[in-house]
């Protein structure tokens, strides 16, 4: 019972939010990423 709820909220969830979302979480994802590794070349080069 609890699973096909959460499985249809999940669903609607992804449909209302799809694309605008998801593009906006993986940029963002990307920019943390390359923000980490070069503050970790400036501690290396340090």
């Amino acid at each position: 019972f609890l699973g096909n709820f959460f499985q249809g909220v999940f669903f609607w969830g992804k449909k209302k939010k799809k694309k605008k979302k998801k593009k906006k979480k993986k940029k963002k994802k990307k920019k943390k990423k390359k923000k980490k590794k070069k503050k970790k070349k400036k501690k290396k080069k340090k």
